[in-house]
């Protein structure tokens, strides 16, 4: 799926910027002793951003790109 793909799914409901933000997060954590390319992750503070977007959403709000 690419990145506009993504957006859209988000948008329509199919999936909430928590659940990306998970699934993201747990793509890193497995990859990144491979690959040594992250240096800091803020899963905490995407969080927080996530759920203001999954309430925005929830609430018919528009919501950037």
């Amino acid at each position: 799926m690419n990145i506009i793909e993504k957006i859209e799914s988000i948008k329509t409901h199919e999936i909430t910027a928590s659940e990306n933000l998970e699934q993201y997060s747990q793509e890193i954590d497995r990859k990144n002793p491979d690959l040594n390319v992250f240096l800091e992750t803020d899963v905490e503070g995407a969080s927080k951003t996530a759920q203001n977007i999954d309430f925005r959403i929830k609430n018919g709000e528009k919501v950037g790109k």
